[in-house]
């Protein structure tokens, strides 16, 4: 991937690409201590539950950003929720949050 800055994630969050901080949004996924994928795509999350996947479909997942077809994704956008862990773990500041959810469509201090 291309341009940005690659992000310290907590350390209950599992990656295989890592997660990135661009000028659009967030870009990479994660797996939660929650047993949940993040997919990050710019300003939309795309949340998936793994609980009952097997370790290899678990890292294909993380590997190759798509989910399996038996996956019940949940589309929404990006919550301050989904930022707090990473200003927990400092890998960005309450600067950055309001950039990025300035962005975010409806969004309202």
């Amino acid at each position: 991937m291309k341009g940005g800055r690659r992000l310290a994630l907590p350390h209950h969050w599992t990656t295989t690409r890592g997660l990135w901080l661009r000028q659009s949004g967030l870009n990479g996924n994660v797996l939660t201590d929650r047993e949940m994928i993040l997919t990050f795509e710019q300003l939309r999350v795309i949340e998936v539950n793994v609980r009952g996947w097997s370790v290899i479909e678990i890292i294909e997942c993380l590997s190759t950003m798509r989910t399996p077809p038996f996956a019940q994704p949940e589309l929404r956008h990006l919550a301050m929720a989904d930022l707090e862990p990473l200003v927990g773990c400092k890998a960005i500041n309450h600067v950055e949050v309001m950039r990025l959810m300035s962005l975010v469509p409806g969004w309202q201090p």
